[in-house]
């Protein structure tokens, strides 16, 4: 029994196996040679390349995706975002589609649009005037009323002293409302390059586009040349208004006021002008007027009033300057006549801004209109044309 003890206590005590460390070694030897290391580090950065490259990829058609539906957008809905300079025209696009002329139709900018009233009329009548326009928008509109069969009686045309110096909003209202589109911009650029007036491309001195570019950009509602109207109209804030405008604009037949308070002595930009035609701004108005002389369609050229707060700050010379202007190009055109003295000095109780008559000032300039044109519209045989400074 002892010797069974003894035995038991002699032998070692088993010693526990571990598995032989044969990865651990593998890994330090890859570790160990410069070339597995860096084959790892290459591996890793691929791996990192890899995912920066999908995941800017995926950024990239995610922009892409939202830009196009940006521009989608802007092309089909600018009642939505832009200002009421665009339902204005819609309504007056309407009313030229149809061809609804009146017997007297009349062209020019907002003063117009706001100082003559063709409800008040006894003849009818419908006013193409637009917010911001010069003689080169008008040239494009009244291309598009000459290919109606039916024409008015007399063709007006009014614009302020200011009109005749420079378009100033040609890109901001004119392009972007789409008052002209690709082919019309195209005609201006082609034109100030012959005349090598650079008026019209100096106004977007910042965007460095070729004209031909900036033109389609324009026709077709780039985005980003929409993007404040975006902002300011809350993307979609403006349909119902807009809806309404063009509305009460197509029932007012084109007339539409801008301020509406019962007088205003603000000062308008006359105060500070000196008048020198631009010479693109005169093509485009001598070409209007020799277009609707081929259609012996007679034209009376009219001056809204500025108020007295104007008159009292402006320089004669404007005025002055302003009336040789307008009787240099009656006397080139036969078929045209002015009616009423250039910038005429009303009260400031006329007025709702610094630039627009009120409804009081409207009614007033109204009747002058209808005894104006009564020449042309109810013709007294074997009587001319007068002219009224």
């Amino acid at each position: 029994m002892s010797l069974g003890l003894d035995t038991l206590r002699a032998e070692p005590a088993a010693t526990p196996r571990l598995p032989p460390p044969v990865e651990r070694t593998a890994t330090r030897d890859a570790l160990a040679n410069p070339a597995d290391r860096g084959a790892a580090s290459l591996s890793a950065a691929d791996e990192r390349e890899r995912v920066a490259r999908r995941y800017l990829a995926a950024f990239a058609t995610a922009f892409v995706a939202f830009f196009g539906l940006v521009w989608i957008y802007t092309a089909l809905m600018p009642m939505a975002f832009l200002t009421r300079d665009y339902p204005v025209w819609i309504a007056k696009r309407s009313l030229l589609s149809s061809c609804d002329l009146g017997s007297a139709s009349f062209f020019g900018d907002s003063r117009a649009m706001a100082g003559m009233d063709p409800r008040a009329l006894p003849f009818p009548s419908s006013n193409f005037a637009l917010s911001g326009s010069s003689p080169i928008e008008s040239y494009f509109v009244v291309k598009r009323a000459l290919l109606c069969a039916h024409r008015p009686k007399v063709v007006v045309i009014a614009y302020s002293s200011g009109k005749f110096i420079e378009d100033d909003d040609f890109w901001n209202i004119s392009a972007r409302v789409g008052i002209l589109n690709y082919a019309d911009i195209r005609d201006v650029q082609r034109k100030s390059a012959a005349l090598h007036d650079d008026e019209i491309e100096a106004l977007r001195p910042s965007d460095h586009l070729a004209p031909s570019v900036r033109a389609a950009l324009f026709a077709l509602r780039f985005p980003p040349f929409y993007f404040d109207s975006l902002v300011n109209g809350y993307v979609a804030g403006r349909y119902m208004h807009n809806r309404a405008a063009e509305r009460q604009v197509l029932a007012d037949r084109g007339h539409a006021f801008f301020g509406t308070a019962p007088g205003s002595d603000a000062v308008a930009a006359e105060a500070l002008l000196t008048f020198k035609a631009s010479p693109l701004i005169d093509a485009y108005f001598t070409a209007t007027l020799s277009a609707l002389a081929h259609d012996k369609i007679p034209v009376v050229l009219m001056s809204l009033p500025i108020n007295d707060a104007t008159c009292k700050l402006m320089n004669p010379a404007l005025r002055a300057g302003v009336a040789r202007y307008l009787a240099s190009v009656v006397a080139a055109h036969p078929g045209t006549r002015i009616a009423g003295p250039a910038m005429p000095c009303w009260p400031d109780r006329l007025f709702g801004d610094a630039f627009h008559l009120n409804a009081a000032g409207a009614a007033a300039y109204t009747r002058l209109v209808d005894h104006w044109l009564q020449p042309e519209i109810n013709p007294v045989p074997g009587s001319s044309r007068v002219v009224e400074r």
